[in-house]
């Protein structure tokens, strides 16, 4: 894909965001991440508390390490992704 059609409607650049899919830092930090509360077994003394829910923490951290979720845009918003109800992409 060139780098125009990296342009997205609104006049972002793909190329230049963390959810695009040749840039897999944000996907790696998040199971370096994973792997490090794992290995201080957070799970154990973590659980339990008021104010800070480790499950969904960890089920969040999954989620963005994880290549095959929405989070990965796959094609810029000119090729088809991006925000359907946009309003630049749909002229309101």
């Amino acid at each position: 894909m060139g780098s125009e059609s990296l342009i997205t409607y609104c006049g972002l650049y793909c190329g230049n965001c963390a959810r695009w899919c040749s840039h897999p830092v944000l996907r790696k930090l998040a199971r370096v991440l994973a792997e490090l509360v794992d290995g201080q077994g957070f799970e154990h003394w973590m659980t339990g508390l008021e104010e800070f829910d480790y499950r969904e923490f960890r089920k969040g951290l999954t989620f963005l390490g994880d290549e095959g979720t929405w989070l990965v845009c796959r094609k810029g918003c000119r090729e088809g992704d991006g925000r359907p109800d946009c309003d630049l992409r749909t002229g309101r």
